[in-house]
């Protein structure tokens, strides 16, 4: 009875270190609770294919987060969930791949599928001598969309981010050479080769070639041809309406301009009745 007594204190310890190791046993070994394909990975966590058998000919314990990718075999070797067809990533499947787009790549036609900058969306870049935009050619910067290429890349539009800017477009007095000629603001629009009044030259209608400053008036048609303020080619003493003739219009506007200046100076001599 006493031995046994002794020896319960060692026997009492040894059972609490048993626990012990169980304990650390059961916390530290991972248990997956679904791994069919026994690579490692939980199919309820992160394994996308837990199929033995795989998919695609590729074998379930070579799918998973941390299998290296094959692309163009419709395998999501990874488990990345990105688009299978679109190796550099910038939403456009590879052209050689039609009808794959989808998921993280909802467009098609990339034509460089190894460079994320060039795809149908890209912007043209002059002078790379790379088809940036995947239409077909390199360097036919269009970005205003006028049909005109960019001069940076060897075409004729002096600004290809305007749209109202080309060679042959007309020209308008806002500061701009609309037209490409090298000159800003240089209107004719007449061709009479004055320039528009509204961009600093002396053409009061630009949109007549017969007006112009020098040009022979016709007197009386409502139309100042040669521009100097006048339908006459001369002035007429006492043609205050400008009609080149006296008329009765001109009698009242001369009366009334001696009704208010006697208003203003009764005492002017012209405003005293003769006796």
């Amino acid at each position: 009875m006493k031995r046994t007594q002794q020896y319960a204190p060692l026997f009492q310890s040894r059972i609490i270190l048993l626990f012990l190791v169980i304990g650390l046993c059961v916390f530290s070994v991972p248990v997956l609770a679904a791994d069919a394909d026994g690579d490692g990975y939980d199919s309820e966590v992160d394994d996308c294919v837990d199929n033995p058998a795989g998919v695609g000919g590729i074998p379930g314990n070579q799918i998973n987060p941390g299998a290296t990718e094959t692309w163009y075999d419709g395998v999501d070797q990874n488990c990345d969930e990105l688009n299978d067809y679109d190796v550099d990533q910038d939403g456009y499947v590879d052209e050689y791949f039609p009808g794959t787009s989808g998921g993280s790549a909802p467009f098609e036609g990339d034509c460089n599928d190894a460079d994320s900058n060039i795809n149908p969306g890209a912007t043209e870049v002059c002078g790379n001598g790379i088809d940036d935009d995947c239409d077909g050619t390199a360097d036919n910067k269009d970005a205003d969309l006028d049909t005109y290429i960019d001069a940076a890349c060897g075409g004729i539009d002096c600004d290809d981010d305007d749209s109202t800017t080309y060679v042959g477009a007309p020209e308008i007095c806002d500061g701009a050479d609309n037209d490409c000629d090298g000159t800003v603001d240089n209107k004719d629009a007449d061709l009479d080769t004055y320039l528009d009044e509204a961009c600093g030259g002396v053409d009061c209608d630009d949109d007549n070639a017969t007006v112009y400053p020098g040009a022979t008036e016709i007197p009386g048609d409502t139309i100042d041809q040669n521009c100097d303020g006048l339908d006459c080619n001369y002035l007429l003493t006492g043609d205050l309406d400008g009609s080149c003739h006296i008329n009765l219009v001109d009698f009242a506007i001369m009366a009334a301009e001696w009704l208010t200046d006697c208003v203003a100076t009764p005492a002017d001599p012209a405003c005293v009745p003769l006796p």
